[in-house]
């Protein structure tokens, strides 16, 4: 994201996780939190009923970490798949600034997935 937060830097046709792995080709790469304004994180624990944390990676194990890393801080994984699936949560992560920010809803906000 552009230090101003206007807008992606990169993720027109990648993603900033695709570009860490590529990077550190033997690092284990799994993305999480770019949803959820780290600034009010305590204040988000423990929502009733959960919050999402969406995440993805292409490695197993990575994912298996941060999933139980996620989940003891009381919040619900989707696994959205693999890394190339970054390219859609990193957006995600501007909409969230847009909305809190230019908006005006503020950072006590996080989106949640319903199954109906």
């Amino acid at each position: 994201m552009k230090s101003d937060l206007s807008s992606l830097s990169i993720g027109l046709t990648n993603s900033g996780a695709e570009e860490t792995a590529k990077l550190f080709p033997y690092a284990k790469v799994a993305k999480a939190f770019n949803n959820i304004g780290m600034n009010r994180l305590n204040e988000l624990l423990s929502y009733d009923p959960p919050l999402n944390a969406f995440i993805c990676g292409n490695d197993p194990e990575a994912k298996g970490i941060v999933s139980k890393l996620t989940k003891d801080i009381d919040f619900s994984v989707v696994d959205t798949g693999d890394l190339v699936q970054a390219g859609y949560l990193e957006p995600l992560a501007m909409l969230w600034i847009h909305l809190a920010h230019k908006i005006g809803f503020g950072t006590n906000i996080a989106f949640k997935l319903l199954r109906i």
